[in-house]
């Protein structure tokens, strides 16, 4: 219980930075809902704050370099702030879809997205979407390392298979995070944490083509920009 508390009051400490640190690109409101679902479920939602639109606009680099007639997939839309930065950089012939998990959170999507044509929002795993087509773009901020090694290896291999030729997949890591974190995972948790660094590492090294890390965001976040073909 000491230690959880530790925790939340590690937690509150950078949610409240990060109010300050891009408060131009989120609301308080958007702040504290992601904060609020991470405590209530932090496997599943996997940040504390909405990421700056610094980390988004990395994320949506490759659609801005792509030309037009492209299909993008976002998995994990939570509340809008990286969706809005992908569909800024949509073409006007693109079309991204956009899947989350969360019911709130997909409800405060639509609101957000909702005057952007060329953008669809569905409410469902991202195991569970298929798609009729395949996609020229894949950005994920899923938490891999908190929904564990069998999920994390299920939604790279799903990946792969909707990926279209020269497909780039982006995805999200908090470094500083996981090292901190892990010290305090036990058992399962840490055994579930490592498998998964084991897992990605190798995936990266054959497959990067690019990588940032984003200090304007807090905690600071990795990005990696992946080609798996």
């Amino acid at each position: 219980m000491i230690v959880q508390k530790k925790l939340h009051f590690i937690l509150y400490l950078m949610v409240s930075c990060s109010v300050g640190f891009d408060l131009y690109a989120t609301t308080i409101s958007e702040v504290f809902t992601i904060f609020s679902r991470f405590i209530h479920n932090p496997q599943q939602v996997g940040e504390v704050a909405p990421i700056s639109s610094a980390a988004g606009q990395e994320l949506a680099k490759y659609i801005r370099q792509n030309v037009g007639g492209k299909k993008y997939l976002e998995a994990g839309g939570g509340c809008g702030a990286v969706s809005i930065q992908l569909a800024h950089a949509l073409h006007k012939d693109d079309h991204l879809d956009v899947v989350e998990i969360d019911p709130e959170m997909c409800k405060t999507l639509k609101i957000r997205l909702q005057k952007y044509p060329n953008v669809s929002v569905y409410c469902c795993s991202i195991l569970d979407w298929h798609p009729e087509y395949l996609y020229d773009g894949i950005i994920s901020t899923l938490p891999f390392n908190s929904l564990g090694i069998d999920f994390t290896q299920r939604a790279i291999s799903y990946f792969k298979k909707v990926s279209a030729s020269n497909c780039v997949f982006s995805y999200v890591e908090y470094p500083i995070v996981g090292q901190v974190f892990q010290h305090f995972y036990m058992g399962d948790r840490k055994r579930n944490f490592q498998a998964v660094q084991a897992f990605m590492e190798p995936i990266r090294k054959l497959c990067m083509i690019d990588q940032n890390i984003v200090y304007f965001n807090v905690p600071p976040v990795a990005i990696y920009h992946l080609c798996f073909n």
